[in-house]
């Protein structure tokens, strides 16, 4: 399942509870290394709110 295709960038939203998709202006697969403040503070906010549940 390949996520860089446009037509599933959405599928993960359907397997994971609470799951949002979120497109980051400029990201790209190194965006990780690239935008790693932005990525992790939207891993922490979804971890937020599994948390709060």
């Amino acid at each position: 399942m390949g996520f860089s295709q446009p037509e599933n960038r959405t599928s993960i939203t359907k397997i994971i509870p609470q799951a949002k998709f979120v497109e980051i202006e400029g990201g790209t697969f190194l965006m990780m290394n690239q935008q790693v403040e932005e990525i992790s503070n939207l891993v922490i906010k979804f971890i937020d709110i599994i948390e709060l549940g």
